[in-house]
């Protein structure tokens, strides 16, 4: 789903490990969650054509409120997809962004209950970053764990878009 960039605008790219992109493609967790949606909308509309308003009233209510849920989640994943993009890949190409250059220190990898590995966490310049980020598509996706060459001690470049309650790395390059 993710790719490490080689190119982009500047000259000299050898170093660079991640540059944002417009779009990743469709994102198979939002297509699964629009399926669900739309059987929870259309399942119960069929339903309702055919109950009688006074027989059930408790069941009438019900549905209802499935409909109105399954519109509310949908909606709501849509506002956050076109919010992420708004307030962080279109400021990041507007040159809205912060950067930051400097070692990486206090790298560590969080872990999931189940000991797996779940995202790494490290500080550039007293500033804490997070991979993969949690609040938008962007950002630097890799981890240790699945080949990210970043570790303490290392010089890096980041320019990032302060967005929630996170940091979002939309460019990263390594300093020799």
């Amino acid at each position: 789903m993710f790719s490490l960039l080689k190119t982009s605008y500047k000259e000299d790219m050898n170093n660079v490990l991640y540059e944002a992109q417009v779009s990743y493609g469709i994102n198979e967790t939002f297509i699964a969650l629009g399926m669900i949606c739309a059987m929870l909308i259309f399942i119960p509309a069929m339903e309702l054509k055919d109950l009688k308003f006074k027989e059930s009233k408790l069941g009438y209510c019900f549905l209802i409120f499935i409909i109105v849920f399954a519109i509310y989640v949908f909606g709501c994943s849509v506002y956050t997809l076109i919010d992420g993009r708004d307030k962080v890949y279109d400021e990041y190409k507007e040159g809205n962004y912060c950067t930051v250059e400097g070692e990486i220190a206090n790298y560590y990898t969080q872990y999931d209950l189940y000991d797996n590995a779940k995202s790494d966490r490290f500080e550039v310049s007293g500033l804490v970053f997070q991979t993969p980020g949690f609040t938008t598509q962007w950002g630097y996706p890799l981890t240790q764990s699945s080949g990210s060459p970043l570790d303490n001690g290392i010089k890096v470049k980041i320019h990032y878009i302060p967005y929630k309650f996170e940091n979002v790395i939309m460019y990263l390059e390594l300093i020799e």
